[in-house]
């Protein structure tokens, strides 16, 4: 037997309970966890789903865009990514994907301080909540 988790990715037209029905029928005991299904049903509630099929939360994906690329201000995604790190410690994950965002119209340089700024800011928050940026 090995350890194995399903990325919601490779599901995305099903729902969360569903899902989490299928891949424990299937023997599969972690999920990586898509943020916009956290969002459609809600961090606790999906918490308690999970924790009642018995569940683990591999990883969360995924937080960023502080390039800009996603429509967002730096500051915006910055608060999101914040609100990521929180909603995968409720979910007792302990990574979360980070994406910087494409490198849209920045120079190569400007892009890579624009992350670096943010994973100044996040991290900390990140390291508090024993969450594991990835």
């Amino acid at each position: 037997m090995f350890n194995a988790s399903i990325s919601q990715l490779t599901t995305s037209r099903w729902e969360l309970p569903e899902e989490i029905a299928h891949c424990t029928e299937h023997g599969f005991n972690a999920i990586s966890v898509w943020r916009p299904k956290l969002s459609d049903m809600g961090v606790a509630s999906a918490a308690a789903l999970l924790a009642s099929a018995g569940m683990e939360v591999s990883s969360v994906q995924w937080a960023g865009g502080f390039t800009g690329s996603d429509g967002r201000s730096f500051d915006e995604s910055v608060a999101d990514a914040i609100d990521a790190i929180e909603a995968t410690q409720m979910l007792g994950a302990c990574v979360l994907i980070v994406h910087s965002g494409c490198r849209g119209g920045h120079t190569l340089n400007h892009a890579h301080r624009l992350l670096r700024q943010a994973i100044e800011v996040i991290a900390p928050v990140a390291r508090r909540k024993g969450v594991t940026l990835a």
